[in-house]
């Protein structure tokens, strides 16, 4: 496992996908986002240490005054946290792998990416992704509170959007998130020139890296993902606290 690596994604993803509040406690890092995203709602652990300590009462509390429950983040930096979890009672959760590849520019490719999100691309990732309805201004909170550049991919047959794909980029990278395609259209090649588009623009506004995150049984997705040249890189999961 290359762990510069493993940490140049993280903190880009984090700044990608940035939480509505996060404070240090413990040398833990505490996120919440209303809900939406176990990424934006979970604790990660110190690189260094093997047990949470005291500090995992007081962590629980933190989240419990928001109405969340206690998901702790693992990866391979603190993949010694795990088994300790375990035995506490912690539940594992969200296996996801992460992919990486070098990009070059190669053009946009044909797809509009607009670098706002409009109207409708907000309310085609709401249908797509099915967001509930009392989890919508979480999700949209994320999405309001990117600040790098970024690009919003949308495609339209007759009219409506049925696909739609967004990059993040934090230079050298790029990040592809919510790559999403209406199940009707599924199978169409409309995956491939979403994520083709976004890593072009990756490219061309400076990136030469590009990772992605894809859920661990997702094999459809994951084969797409490697004839686009990405390979895998590490993967990371989620432990819950049993409810007390």
């Amino acid at each position: 496992m290359d762990e510069r690596l493993v940490a140049e994604v993280e903190a880009a993803a984090y700044r990608a996908w940035r939480s509505a509040e996060w404070v240090d406690l413990e040398g833990w890092r505490l996120h919440a986002s209303g809900g939406f995203s176990r990424r934006g709602n979970s604790a990660a652990p110190p690189p260094e240490g093997n047990a949470p300590g005291d500090a995992l009462g007081a962590i629980r509390r933190w989240y419990q005054e928001r109405n969340l429950s206690l998901v702790v983040r693992i990866t391979p930096l603190v993949e010694q946290f795990d088994a300790v979890l375990a035995d506490l009672g912690f539940t594992s959760e969200g296996v996801t792998d992460v992919m990486t590849t070098q990009i070059t520019d190669g053009g946009i490719g044909g797809v509009a990416i607009a670098s706002t999100p409009s109207a409708d691309w907000i309310s085609a990732q709401e249908r797509l992704q099915g967001v509930p309805a009392d989890l919508r201004s979480s999700w949209e909170g994320i999405i309001n509170r990117i600040d790098r550049p970024a690009g919003f991919a949308l495609h339209f047959d007759e009219g409506s959007p049925v696909a739609a794909g967004l990059a993040v980029r934090d230079d050298p990278w790029v990040g592809l998130f919510e790559i999403n395609v209406a199940s009707a259209h599924r199978r169409r090649g409309l995956g491939r020139s979403l994520s083709n588009a976004l890593l072009h623009w990756g490219a061309a506004t400076g990136a030469r890296r590009a990772y992605l995150q894809v859920v661990h049984d997702n094999e459809p997705a994951k084969a797409l993902y490697r004839s686009l040249g990405f390979t895998p890189a590490y993967r990371y999961w989620y432990r819950r606290a049993p409810v007390s």
